[in-house]
């Protein structure tokens, strides 16, 4: 009964706090300027993959994003990120999708309201209003209204290397160079945890097939990876179907003082995600992965959003591998104001009571709680933030309903973290920071003057800031700093910075700088990233990029035991092709 008057506490301590800050966010903003709110850029969908990164290679940018399985894939990965989806067209004195700007720097009116947390592929539906970017849904049945829509995302990367062959094990006829798929140690979404970038990503395809109407949609998902067309067939890469759900959404006349009440109700099998950061393509709070139900509202009041949202699920177990049945609550409450300044408190609990005759299965647990901050000011650029905290006991033996921190589930958690010889079973706690900023020539002068770039052919130059700081505290312990997983500090942090030629072409040049171990130095890595982007402007968004990678290591750097036969160190050097789309 305490934890649960506990918990209940902390959910009205956040939302009491997030009504405070968006009332005091009025207060101060109650005389416009030129930096009040701005279109958060010309395709008002959004955060990873739905496609794109967000930075620098694009500033009007939208970001759905894919991934995951409900195994621990080897490539588990998502969709591009923020920067990386093609921009519309913009338009002088125009506000973003096709409205006038009232004034210099202000929204229209009827832009003032709404969220600026991204939206994904799954979100979309047949009957959705018309948006930038996204296919719209094909009329099956004139009387009810039904449509057919199908969404999604992929990516498709051609990865070379080209490395020395030892020297001795070459014969007269054949050459003194090997060139083949890299050995890389941060390209794996689940098993290269803290250390993955999505610089080098591997294949990924997702699909969404829904049916319905503004009301009622039903919905399919199709994900897989490892094209088996292109690579032999692995029927571990291939999840198939892997989500169906349904998803009803109302506007509640009846309730009083609020000028808009909306509601949306989903059950069945899905995904929800919290606390995505697009440039590590990672989650701060999680994804969870259940079977069960999420009820949404959000009430709108003049320029402000209120939003509260609870869902309760279920992962099925693994007993072969000593995982139990996992329990899922969770819950997210906050404020948007002005579609410029966002605050929201977050909390899961993911347990675990499903002990086995014969199996070591015991009862686990896993809490995160956190909060994050939005802002647009699109004069200045866009900036998130956020910081979770993670609390785990004997989470190796609980189903993973929650990914979070590239980890699926306490296992991995326990694998990338807390340590697998003496964490008691994945027993200790993260506290994980996370931030990015954008910022957009484009936007700033749209922002300031009301006219489109003043660079030739639409262009414009954009730049991005971004890192993740973990703290961890293990039960491990350890004065091999490589075998000691307490009181481990990790870090990572890059920029990138892009210019958009014309409205086909762009070229950027991203830095990664990973340290695995802030006490030991020399277990980090650099990356340095080239890269020239071409793309269109037409019905959705997509890519076709080449890229060259640079990598720099310290003396400690390894591959993961078991990674490659007879190789123990990753590749200096990568260069990849890559088509993506999202849709």
């Amino acid at each position: 009964m305490q934890v649960k008057v506990r918990k209940t506490r902390v959910v009205l301590t956040l939302l009491a706090a997030t009504v405070s800050l968006a009332l005091n966010a009025r207060t101060a903003s109650a005389q416009p300027s030129t930096s009040s709110p701005v279109p958060a850029s010309t395709a008002d969908v959004p955060e990873k993959p739905a496609p794109a990164e967000a930075g620098s290679e694009r500033v009007q940018a939208v970001e759905k994003q894919p991934d995951t399985q409900t195994k621990q894939p080897e490539h588990y990965v998502s969709p591009p990120k923020l920067a990386e989806v093609p921009p519309t067209p913009s338009k002088a004195k125009s506000g973003g999708v096709g409205e006038p700007i009232e004034e210099v720097g202000l929204l229209p009116a009827a832009r003032r309201r709404g969220l600026l947390v991204p939206q994904y592929a799954e979100d979309y539906y047949p009957a959705m209003p018309k948006t930038d970017g996204v296919l719209a849904g094909l009329g099956i049945d004139d009387k009810t209204g039904l449509k057919f829509a199908l969404h999604g995302y992929f990516r498709a990367p051609m990865r070379l290397t080209r490395t020395a062959r030892s020297e001795g094990s070459t014969r007269g006829n054949e050459g003194k160079y090997n060139i083949r798929t890299p050995y890389l140690i941060d390209d794996d979404y689940f098993r290269s945890g803290f250390g993955y970038t999505p610089v080098n990503e591997s294949d990924w395809a997702e699909l969404y097939l829904s049916v319905g109407n503004e009301k009622l949609t039903a919905t399919v998902q199709l994900q897989g990876t490892l094209y088996s067309d292109a690579a032999r067939p692995i029927i571990d890469r291939q999840p198939g179907v892997s989500q169906g759900w349904l998803t009803y959404r109302t506007k509640l006349a009846f309730v009083p003082f609020f000028d808009e009440t909306r509601l949306r109700v989903k059950a069945g099998a899905f995904w929800e995600r919290f606390g995505h950061m697009p440039k590590y393509d990672t989650y701060i709070f999680g994804r969870i992965h259940q079977m069960g139900e999420n009820v949404r509202l959000e009430l709108e009041k003049n320029e402000f959003t209120f939003w509260i949202q609870h869902g309760i699920g279920t992962h099925l177990e693994d007993i072969a591998a000593n995982q139990g049945l996992a329990l899922l609550h969770y819950g997210s409450i906050g404020a948007s104001y002005a579609h410029t300044v966002e605050i929201g408190g977050y909390m899961f609990d993911s347990t675990s009571k499903d002990k086995k005759p014969l199996k070591e299965i015991t009862d686990s647990s896993m809490m995160i709680t956190g909060v994050d901050i939005r802002a647009d000011t699109h004069l200045f650029g866009r900036f998130y933030g956020a910081t979770s905290y993670i609390a785990a006991q004997n989470a190796t033996y609980q189903a993973p309903a929650i990914e979070v921190m590239h980890s699926f589930g306490g296992r991995q958690i326990t694998e990338n973290y807390l340590g697998t010889q003496s964490s008691e079973n994945g027993t200790g706690s993260l506290w994980n920071v996370g931030f990015q900023y954008d910022v957009s020539l484009a936007d700033t002068v749209k922002a300031w003057t009301g006219k489109a770039s003043p660079l030739p052919w639409n262009g414009d130059v954009s730049a991005s800031l971004f890192g993740v700081y973990t703290f961890v505290q293990s039960k491990q312990q350890s004065n091999d700093p490589l075998l000691n997983r307490d009181d481990r500090k990790a870090f990572k942090w890059g920029a990138d910075a892009a210019y958009r030629i014309t409205e086909w072409m762009s070229a950027s040049l991203r830095y990664d700088r990973v340290v695995l171990d802030v006490d030991d130095s020399a277990n980090s890595f650099r990356i340095l990233s080239p890269r020239i982007s071409f793309f269109t402007s037409l019905l959705t968004h997509e890519m076709i990029y080449v890229q060259y990678s640079r990598y720099m290591y310290n003396e400690r750097i390894r591959l993961r035991p078991g990674q490659q036969q007879l190789e123990t160190l990753p590749d200096d050097h990568a260069f990849k092709i890559q088509a993506q789309i999202s849709f």
